[in-house]
């Protein structure tokens, strides 16, 4: 019972940390296309 509630979580932790990483990445690149179109 206890591990896999820890592997669920684990697995939740890891998609979350996906997902940020995602969206840092996406917003890395928009904030790149800005200061090109401005420069």
């Amino acid at each position: 019972m206890r591990t896999t509630d820890l592997h669920s979580d684990l697995r939740r932790t890891q998609a979350a940390r996906y997902q940020s990483a995602q969206l840092g990445f996406i917003k890395g690149k928009n904030e790149l296309a800005h200061t090109s179109i401005l420069n």
